[in-house]
């Protein structure tokens, strides 16, 4: 059979190979000839044509959910931009590093746990950030969480004050940079699920919410690592 029989034999039952007629094709096989053919290639060609459609429409739909988060994220950058000051945003970022560094070290069920948790967060705590933390061993969980703070509000404040009168936009550059980076990634694995999306119609509406959800996290998630690690980058910046 040629390829568009075999097509048409999927979806039609309506002729048979012994009302057909044969033909020799010009790689010395039959070519089998029906008078109803041409009409359901016509039909086979119909449905694919609209299947195409149907497709390319179910993209789009992706496309909209992705369109509409560029342009938050681009309204979220403006801010950036706009904003004289941004150490508000840096100083609400090590509020949420603080708690992080904690939580993922400290969560002891046992005391005995303390003191092993406890230099773990130490460790990291220097290499990442350059600070000597050891002093708050001994104090509650929530103690820790606030000092730890303070102690990375003052380091933040001493080293932005090294940049002199040009460090509020040596902050801008660099977050938007940072932002930037980010961003790209972001869309690079939106992509990536769009592509590798069941994109049919049957489930299509709940598979096209699910992304938006999905997106919608990943980008609130986004921001914020963003600028902790901007927050983290910054301290290893020379003035």
């Amino acid at each position: 059979l040629s390829l568009e029989d075999k097509a048409l034999s999927g979806f039609t039952n309506i002729w048979a190979l012994n009302e057909c007629k044969t033909r020799p094709n010009s790689e010395g096989g039959n070519y089998y000839e029906h008078p109803n053919i041409s009409h359901n290639l016509n039909r086979f060609q119909s449905i694919q044509e609209q299947e195409h459609i149907s497709q390319q429409n179910r993209i789009l739909d992706y496309s909209k959910v992705t369109d509409h988060l560029t342009a938050r994220y681009y309204r979220t950058r403006n801010r950036f931009v706009a904003t004289d000051n941004l150490s508000d945003h840096v100083i609400e970022s090590i509020r949420r590093i603080s708690k992080r560094m904690v939580t993922n070290h400290m969560p002891v069920s046992k005391i005995s746990e303390y003191k092993f948790n406890f230099y773990s967060m130490i460790e990291e705590v220097k290499l990442d950030y350059g600070i000597d933390c050891s002093e708050l061993f001994g104090l509650g969980i929530d103690t820790v969480t606030q000092e730890l703070e303070r102690l990375l509000v003052n380091t933040y404040n001493t080293h932005r004050s090294a940049f002199g009168l040009n460090i509020n936009d040596v902050e801008r550059r660099f977050l938007l940079e940072t932002t930037d980076h980010f961003w790209s990634s972001y869309l690079g694995e939106s992509q990536d699920k769009i592509l590798s999306s069941q994109v049919y119609s049957l489930g299509h509406h709940t598979a096209i919410n699910n992304f938006m959800i999905d997106r919608s996290y990943a980008f609130d998630k986004l921001i914020q690592d963003a600028t902790d690690s901007f927050f983290t980058a910054f301290l290893k910046l020379d003035p």
